[in-house]
């Protein structure tokens, strides 16, 4: 496969569905993964971490994210990963 033919990160959620809840949707899916994925790469584990990653590095988040609705709870996490 060339690189060209290789896509963007966005071309694989294509058909990916989002298992949260009509009341959990309000943060952008995009941004939280984009999260989860820092926090994973900083050696961080569970949802817990990634809502405290969050919050301690908010300001250059921001610089990342729009994070219109703040920075999500580790039980946003949870029901993004449907880790119930």
């Amino acid at each position: 496969m060339r690189q060209s033919d290789a896509g963007t990160p966005a071309d694989f959620r294509g058909g990916v569905e989002d298992p949260r809840r009509s009341n959990g949707t309000g943060h952008v899916r995009r941004e939280m993964l984009t999260i989860s994925l820092l926090i994973t790469i900083g050696g961080g584990e569970g949802c817990s971490d990634m809502a405290l990653f969050g919050c301690l590095k908010e300001p250059f988040q921001r610089q990342l994210l729009a994070l219109e609705h703040g920075i999500p709870s580790h039980d946003s996490f949870s029901d993004l990963f449907d880790v119930n």
